[in-house]
């Protein structure tokens, strides 16, 4: 009797394994089963992707600047900071030319502007000498420049025509050119006075054959 309640509890014990171990077994066919039929969703980041960077254009890099000096009938004559391979036009539009500058007759105001350029804005109706209106060493920009009236143009007179003037000599040609080109111009005759070595005396002498 004893040895038939033994096999029995072993049999009990042979059925709960199998039944556990079955249990176990559907389970995963199950949860298979659903992650076969679950479609899987993939999200991706666009901020995460890298994106190389892109050279540098040629086009987009800092242009060179350039320094043009501007005198003559102007408002706001001096030196100007453009950039490389900017044009007459946009200098001009700068410095201002007075309602009796001539910018048509003399200048090309579509012409490329080169470093150290000093450009001469004369006045309509002045009379003519030789001098680069657009001043950078380059022959095909010499142009003829004015005088007013027979008399000498203390803002566009050369160094010979200076040195031609009564007690005015080369040194003191100089010496007015040199002033001219630190002030950006003579604003009056009367400034000639401010030049080293010209006082009273001089000046008398020699204004009646100036002008700005």
């Amino acid at each position: 009797m004893f040895e038939d309640i033994k096999l029995n509890k072993q049999g009990l014990v042979v059925l709960l394994v199998l039944t556990i171990a079955f249990s176990f077994w559907g389970g995963a066919k199950y949860a298979q089963g659903r992650l076969i039929k679950t479609p899987v969703e993939i999200v991706i980041d666009e901020q995460t992707q890298e994106v190389e960077p892109e050279l540098e254009s040629a086009e987009i890099k800092e242009k060179k600047k350039i320094f043009i000096h501007i005198a003559g009938e102007v408002e706001r004559p001096g030196i100007y900071e453009l950039d490389e391979g900017a044009r007459l036009d946009e200098a001009l539009k700068l410095a201002f030319p007075t309602e009796e500058a001539d910018v048509d007759t003399y200048l090309n105001r579509a012409a490329i502007l080169n470093d150290q350029d000093k450009i001469t804005v004369f006045k309509k109706g002045e009379n003519l000498v030789t001098l680069p209106a657009i001043n950078n060493n380059s022959p095909t920009n010499s142009l003829p420049v004015p005088t007013s009236n027979g008399k000498i143009s203390l803002n566009r007179a050369t160094l010979d025509q200076l040195d031609s003037l009564t007690g005015i000599g080369p040194v003191k040609a100089q010496a007015i050119i040199d002033y001219r080109n630190s002030q950006g111009g003579f604003k009056s005759v009367e400034e000639l006075m401010n030049v080293k070595g010209i006082g009273q005396a001089t000046f008398d002498k020699i204004k009646s054959d100036l002008t700005i």
